[in-house]
């Protein structure tokens, strides 16, 4: 085989490793996926858009992994269901210590909610 043909070889088999490497590494790391909330098993978060929704939406997510959430959306409520979770605000995630099991977690200080990033199953 001659040289140029092997480089070519090479730089093909090169390409494909890194094509099929990136997409498994996407696709495990944003596993995360919103799901009906059908069993408390389910991270739960309490939504709220703007100022006159009062009663708020609850949310549900599945799967290790984090996503990010809309700008305009303040959150009142926690329930982790079977997963252990971080949120993200303020530049980081927080808590410092990830929320356990199965707990609830508000913000009573804070009783309009906090606007969070994104959050996180781990």
């Amino acid at each position: 085989m001659k040289a140029s043909a092997r480089r070519a070889v090479l730089a093909g088999l090169v390409s494909a490793t890194m094509v099929t490497s990136l997409s498994v590494g996407a696709t495990s790391a944003s596993a995360i996926g919103r799901v009906s909330c059908t069993s408390d098993e389910f991270l739960k978060i309490t939504v709220h858009f703007g100022d006159n929704d009062i009663e708020g939406s609850d949310w549900c997510y599945a799967n290790k992994g984090w996503t990010g959430l809309p700008q305009n959306l303040w959150i009142t409520k926690i329930w982790t269901g079977k997963n252990v979770v971080q949120w993200r605000g303020d530049g980081r995630w927080q808590p410092q210590t990830p929320i356990g099991k199965n707990r609830p977690y508000t913000w009573p200080n804070h009783w309009g909610g906090v606007r969070i990033d994104a959050i996180k199953i781990f």
